[in-house]
């Protein structure tokens, strides 16, 4: 048990103090740290990612339609976008600066119930927690949680994000 415990603790990065702090309800130094790093790299990379899907998008309709009009149009619309981005980004980033503040954290006991949000094999791993969906850290994997095995799952709720898991039972 010991060893699965390591290993869930190093899929969130974190160590047996940070693990500590989160049984008190609390978050940790180190977590809020990675929290707001977090948050602060989601605005540059939503923007980034989301221009270079209007431009391909732009570009692939400019040989179809290319009249005076049409850029205008495009041009407004990537400008409509880059607003929402940064407006979308600049929530999230206050969101998670409040719960980071608040620095509160709830847990829920129960079995891990996996999902994958795509079918090839790609994509991220999910679980439900009372009738609520969490995206897993990317580094976590199905043998991360064993079907009859009891957990704790600590999450941040203003975000709705899992910062730690800890084992507590398995039901063999």
């Amino acid at each position: 048990m010991k060893r699965e415990q390591e290993s869930l603790l190093q899929v969130f990065r974190i160590g047996y103090d940070d693990l500590n702090v989160n049984r008190l309800g609390k978050l940790s130094i180190a977590q809020q740290g990675k929290l707001l790093s977090e948050a602060r790299r989601s605005l540059p990379l939503t923007i980034l990612f989301s221009s270079l899907f209007t431009i391909l998008i732009y570009s692939i309709f400019y040989y179809s339609m290319p009249q005076l009009y049409f850029w205008i149009i495009g041009l407004l619309l990537f400008i409509a976008q880059f607003v929402v981005c940064m407006l979308s980004g600049i929530s999230y980033i206050r969101q998670t600066q409040a719960a980071v503040e608040n620095g509160l954290v709830v847990s829920f006991l129960g079995q891990i119930e996996l999902s994958k949000s795509s079918e090839d094999g790609g994509g991220w791993w999910f679980t439900t927690l009372d009738r609520q969906f969490f995206q897993l850290p990317s580094l976590f994997h199905p043998w991360h949680a064993y079907k009859h095995g009891t957990y704790r799952a600590y999450i941040v709720p203003g975000i709705r994000k899992i910062v730690a898991i800890e084992t507590m039972y398995k039901d063999f």
